[in-house]
């Protein structure tokens, strides 16, 4: 049985995910962690999030009538052999919150794991408003629920700015404090962004009064507590992740990412001491039949085939298979051993090419992403890496979001314009040219399909069909 040693887990404000299923570096993002929690995903209804190898559970906020587009959203993915071991608590959550437990007998923790997921509405926000409820006490009813049976893991964008404030007790001479209060014993936290609002000081006295401990600021991989959102205005530290006091000794590293094309928002990652299993056991294998001959056919030829058939050579060896009580995989194959030398000497054999071998893409897949959006993004890279170095620098902010400006117009103006040709040669096909008209409906199909298939292993497959054909 294969066995990792650390869950690694990443915490985005994606703002929108849709249009970043497609992007190559994106998803090259995603599949470098095991869990993958991603706020206002901006999804809908009708959105689709199929990304091979991952399980993706989503809670979806309902559009205002008055928008543009879906807001809010929270959506987790799983990597899928993980899957088992992970159960969503969809009573316990809601369009702020999703919870979700990793059990700890297939991780083999101490303690199970509630995550969750977060994201709070900004202060003084319209959305704020409509709510009208108190985050932090919601976040604590359930903390302090599932606090009993397991350790919590909070990350996320909370929208709160604290400083320095403490997240823990300091140990005072001469007062004792119940056993269940945090004191001491706890680095510092440090943080780029000094200021303070009120949700900041409601996420200080929920770890104050929970045992909980903020990992920005503190962990290996971010000492200094670095800005966590860049926006035109300047920057800020309001995600976060934040975990029981029992596990800290468990987090092995935190960090905060460069800025990106694809947010405002820096994405979280930390890897976690865990033993989940993984794959079947490498004892299993199953042994697989080769693939039948292939013939290319010739209709001219059908009669000669067909006179090879009822040659009463071919009818006597086909009696004796059907009377013998042999197993069905093995009739099955002499069946089709029989089948096979009668044609190969009528029929051509097709010639079996040898699978190639997938070359690593160096940028998109979509064909409307020529050179220029190539080169762009690259800047837009370059710049990301420095804002995040240098985030005070005002040239370099205004640079940054002047170049992403001119990314999004021209990413757009060149969909667009391939979506109109596209339109347009399909409408001129349909009639004249049927075979081309095809040819380009599957290559549309082809380019937006992600067939994860090749991931299932044939033990898989044999007992899935198996289990199913058994009579109950």
């Amino acid at each position: 049985m294969e066995v990792q040693k650390f869950l690694k887990f990443c915490s985005w404000n994606i703002e929108g995910l849709s249009g970043k299923l497609h992007d190559e570096d994106f998803l090259s993002i995603i599949n470098s962690f095991d869990c993958i929690s991603l706020v206002e995903s901006w999804l809908s209804d009708a959105s689709v999030v199929n990304l091979p190898g991952f399980y993706s559970f989503s809670k979806l906020r309902q559009k205002s009538e008055r928008a543009n587009r879906n807001s809010g959203g929270i959506t987790v993915l799983i990597k899928s052999e993980l899957r088992k071991g992970v159960k969503f608590l969809e009573k316990e959550s809601s369009e702020e919150f999703v919870w979700w437990k990793l059990e700890k007998d297939f991780f083999h923790t101490k303690q199970d794991l509630y995550v969750c997921s977060v994201y709070i509405p900004p202060q003084n926000s319209p959305r704020e408003q409509r709510l009208d409820c108190d985050h932090f006490e919601l976040l604590q009813e359930n903390i302090y629920k599932f606090s009993k049976s397991g350790n919590i893991i909070l990350c996320g964008d909370f929208n709160a700015r604290l400083g320095t404030l403490d997240d823990y007790v300091h140990e005072m001479e001469g007062v004792t404090f119940p056993t269940t209060v945090l004191t001491g014993s706890i680095e510092p936290r440090k943080s780029r962004d000094i200021h303070i609002n009120t949700y900041g000081k409601s996420l200080a006295e929920l770890c104050c009064g929970n045992e909980l401990i903020i990992l920005n600021g503190r962990t290996k991989g971010d000492y200094i507590g670095q800005f966590t959102c860049h926006t035109y205005n300047g920057a800020s530290v309001v995600d976060y992740t934040v975990v029981s006091s029992e596990i800290l000794q468990s987090i092995k590293h935190f960090t905060v990412s460069s800025i990106t094309e694809f947010s405002h928002h820096c994405f979280l990652s930390f890897a976690l001491e865990a033993e989940p299993r993984l794959g079947v056991d490498k004892g299993e294998t199953l042994q697989l039949l080769p693939l039948p001959a292939s013939f290319v056919w010739n209709d001219n030829l059908k009669d000669t085939l067909r006179e090879n058939f009822i040659n009463s050579n071919v009818s006597s060896e086909m009696n004796t298979l059907f009377e013998s009580l042999n197993e069905t995989d093995s009739v099955v194959s002499k069946f089709t051993d029989v089948i096979v030398n009668v044609s190969r000497n009528v029929v051509k054999i097709r010639n079996r090419q040898t699978p190639k071998k997938k070359r690593k893409r160096t940028i998109q897949k979509q064909r409307w992403f020529n050179t220029s959006c190539y080169l762009l993004k690259k800047e837009l890279k370059k710049l990301g890496s420095l804002l995040s170095k240098y985030p005070n620098d005002p040239f370099l902010r205004h640079k940054f979001f002047a170049t992403k400006k001119d990314y999004k117009r021209l990413t757009k103006r060149l969909k667009r314009n391939f979506q109109s040709e596209l339109l347009n040669k399909i409408e001129l096909m349909e009639e004249n040219h049927p075979k081309e008209f095809w040819k380009l409906v599957n290559s549309i199909k082809a380019s937006n399909s992600s067939d994860s298939s090749d991931d299932i292993s044939p033990v898989v497959w044999y007992n899935y069909f198996k289990d199913l054909n058994e009579v109950k």
